[in-house]
């Protein structure tokens, strides 16, 4: 079945609706983990940053394909269908972030999709084409796309100090009406279109 994903960068994971498991004869959900206990396995609830409240649902696994890359027994979340938006023009969710709520993958979703494209390295980027449409780029850097001696390299932080990385998170600098930046720590959220910032 074809779906149209929305991209987040804030988890790893793939949330979709339970229905889509049920018309899916690759789907298996996982079974309850204390012995004798059939059935699917309940998920604990969970929150995502820009949703209120919890999703319930539960893990499934399932084959996906992005673009030419199949990927066998790939975790996923079965949301049902009234916890999400009732108004999107998208059908799941497709997390191309560090933070695994499901565990089962040892790599992120990301890491799986770009070793299987053509360039074969971990890493993706988001292009802005022409007439606001964008396009990704997975397993390559887009060198074309940009301007040449325009791209610079930043370290990935975890969110608390001394912390495991969970969050696409860089260090920078904003500079609103000053001529010198004042240091501040970046989260990466494809979320949202704005620079977020405290009034300091």
């Amino acid at each position: 079945k074809t779906m149209r994903c929305l991209i987040d960068t804030i988890f790893a994971d793939i949330w979709i609706p339970a229905r889509v498991c049920r018309q899916s004869s690759s789907c298996l959900p996982v079974m309850g983990a204390i012995a004798g206990q059939g059935g699917m396995k309940p998920w604990e609830a969970v929150q995502i940053p820009y949703v209120r409240g919890m999703f319930t649902g539960f893990l499934g696994l399932d084959t996906i394909q992005f673009g030419s890359g199949v990927f066998k027994n790939q975790s996923i979340y079965l949301v049902e269908e009234a916890a999400l938006p009732r108004e999107r023009d998208w059908d799941g969710i497709c997390g191309l972030g560090w933070h695994q709520i499901a565990t089962r993958d040892q790599q992120p979703l990301y890491a799986r999709v770009a070793r299987a494209s053509h360039g074969g390295h971990a890493v993706f980027a988001f292009v802005p084409g022409p007439a606001q449409q964008a396009y990704i780029v997975a397993g390559e850097v887009p060198y074309p796309a940009m301007k040449k001696g325009s791209l610079v390299w930043a370290d990935g932080e975890a969110l608390k100090l001394g912390g495991e990385q969970g969050f696409w998170v860089v260090s920078g600098g904003l500079a609103i009406h000053r001529a010198d930046p004042v240091p501040s720590r970046f989260l990466l959220d494809t979320g949202t279109s704005f620079v977020l910032a405290p009034p300091n």
